[in-house]
């Protein structure tokens, strides 16, 4: 249990070390918070209506973090693409030119309106695999992205390395196709 302890404490260390040391994660400056006398509606419909995500949005991710180095199935420096659509998402990377879907099982999501949180949670009978994919406005047509994926394998032996792993990935994504809410209507 302790191993486990100290394997997170190191990942969420590794992860304040990147966003603290390396500006090229830090979109911009953190600007003050809006008071009441700016008098800012900043009610969770005004912030729908602020940011549209649906659409097309695409971007080279890099590892931040992956213990498998070259042997991760996950393409360091790939491009992905994710899909925002009214009812359902999808998320592929490129392979040869072409687009690969990553998961066909439905993806849960929250939209804030300045920020979208998607999720997954796959049981294989033996194995689990968990998503999750925080994606952060940068404006009307860009987004950060930080994808992070663990999956933990009790049919292969503890000291196999992919017995238990996660890799986390960033990436500036882009709209490449905007889609209006009215067509979810």
């Amino acid at each position: 249990m302790s191993a486990k302890i100290s394997t997170v404490l190191a990942f969420l260390t590794l992860l304040m070390g990147c966003s603290a040391n390396n500006q090229s994660y830090l979109a911009t400056e953190p600007k003050a918070l809006p008071t009441e006398e700016d008098n800012i509606d900043l009610s969770e419909d005004y912030l729908r209506k602020l940011f549209n995500p649906l659409g097309k949005w695409e971007g080279v991710a890099k590892a931040i973090y992956d213990p498998n180095g070259n042997n991760s199935p996950w393409p360091d420096g790939a491009k992905y693409r994710i899909d925002i659509g009214c009812e359902e998402i999808k998320v592929y990377f490129e392979k040869d030119s072409k687009w690969l879907r990553v998961k066909e099982e439905p993806m849960y999501w929250r939209n804030s309106g300045i920020g979208m949180i998607i999720s997954s949670l796959d049981d294989g009978g033996g194995w689990v695999e968990k998503w999750s994919i925080q994606l952060t406005r940068f404006g009307h047509s860009e987004m950060d992205m930080w994808f992070l994926r663990s999956v933990q394998n009790v049919l292969i032996k503890l000291d196999n390395p992919w017995h238990s792993y996660a890799i986390l990935l960033y990436g500036r994504l882009s709209r490449t196709e905007d889609w209006t809410s009215e067509e979810c209507s």
